[in-house]
């Protein structure tokens, strides 16, 4: 302690404040009481168990990231009637049981690609959309940009339309008609006075999976590039019709 000059008058208080100054460092060294703590010290939450969680949700999201895409990459490889659960955790080094701790049977998964596959391919379609102004060039392009996208990704396209021996049981009308928005709007813009644009939307979409499925069936080998021209002739009649 610290000689301090005090005069007489001063000296009662000397013993209190040495008393307070020695106190004050016994509390902040290590007596600290939970009475004392919880009025003058804050609350702070663990780091590290917050950086665990953190890292606990990146590994899950990493996990069924792997489960759909080692799905998709077994179905490229052996078609989707082989895909099963065993196979998909085999092939990402994990038990069947931690497959099922993300995703509830096969199904669940195929359900998830599927709406996967819309999205992508609405985003696809739009992006062609904003490029071509007029709308009859742009209903053209959009139909091409269809036809790629479908053989690009033809394990997701056969989870969407239910090919290749699958069967998704969640029906999704919906996601059908948003993944191509684009092309009720450019069909609108076509046929501007006309009172029957969801039949022309559904025609055109049925000739366009129309040609993907007989080529992706395996029926008509080496016609790729011919349906491709007949799919273009028949846009081209419908935006005339």
């Amino acid at each position: 302690m610290p000689n301090i000059a005090l005069s007489k008058t001063q000296q009662p208080y000397k013993i209190l404040i040495r008393t307070l100054l020695e106190n004050i460092l016994i509390v902040k060294n290590a007596c600290i009481s939970p009475l004392f703590s919880s009025f003058f010290l804050p609350k702070i939450t663990p780091k590290p168990l917050e950086a665990h969680k953190e890292r606990r949700l990146h590994e899950i999201a990493a996990l069924k990231v792997a489960i759909l895409t080692s799905a998709r990459t077994l179905a490229k490889r052996e078609g989707w009637t082989q895909v099963s659960i065993r196979k998909i955790a085999k092939d990402i080094q994990y038990t069947p049981p931690v497959i099922y701790e993300h995703f509830k049977n096969k199904e669940a998964i195929l359900i998830e690609l599927q709406n996967q596959g819309f999205r992508q391919l609405r985003f696809r379609l739009e992006e062609v959309a904003r490029e071509q102004p007029a709308p009859h060039l742009r209903l053209i392009a959009i139909s091409e940009a269809y036809w790629q996208w479908a053989f690009e990704h033809r394990e997701l396209y056969e989870v969407m339309f239910n090919l290749d021996g699958i069967r998704c049981l969640q029906p999704n009308t919906q996601a059908l008609r948003e993944a191509a928005q684009c092309v009720m709007e450019t069909i609108r813009e076509v046929h501007l006075f006309s009172s029957t644009l969801d039949e022309l939307f559904f025609n055109w979409w049925a000739l366009m999976h129309g040609h993907v499925a007989i080529i992706l069936s395996g029926q008509v080998p080496g016609m790729s590039s011919q349906l491709q021209s007949h799919m273009k002739a028949a846009v081209t009649k419908l935006i005339a019709s």
